[in-house]
């Protein structure tokens, strides 16, 4: 035995090396899948922070609101508060939009007083520019004839 190579015993590395790569495919397969399906398991996530998110904002606004023109808070349930904010948001909506359709009547109202100006501009120019004097049909129809 003495004048034998030394030979290690190569499967636990083998035996590593296949579990290595199976843990590797794994992961990669799971990348694989989020990737394909990141909408479906970030959207819910994105839904519950945009919510959140919009009604800390909603509280933060609200109690700057109720410092500045004296008016008391009182607690109220989540439920509650959460209707009221929606209330609110609905209400605020309604305003803008109605703020913007005054504005836009506003706007198609002088567009339209713009373009009549352009036009009857248009008109007396075309007017100014008609020649005076007659033409060879108006001639011979202005003639009495014999």
């Amino acid at each position: 035995m003495a004048g034998e190579p030394f030979k290690p015993n190569i499967y636990p590395i083998l035996y590593w090396a296949l579990a290595y790569g199976v843990i590797a495919g794994l992961l990669l397969f799971l990348l694989l899948l989020l990737s394909r399906f990141i909408t479906l398991v970030w959207f819910p996530v994105f839904l519950v922070g945009l919510v959140w998110g919009g009604y800390r904002n909603y509280q933060k606004q609200k109690r700057i609101w109720s410092t500045q023109s004296g008016v008391p808070l009182t607690p109220k349930s989540p439920i509650e508060e959460f209707r009221e904010a929606v209330s609110d948001v609905v209400d605020a909506s309604r305003e803008m939009v109605a703020d913007h359709r005054a504005e836009d009547a506003e706007i198609a109202a002088a567009e339209a007083d713009a373009l009549a100006y352009d036009e009857q501009a248009l008109a007396e120019e075309e007017a100014a520019a008609t020649p005076t004097t007659p033409t060879p049909d108006q001639e011979t129809r202005d003639r009495p004839t014999p």
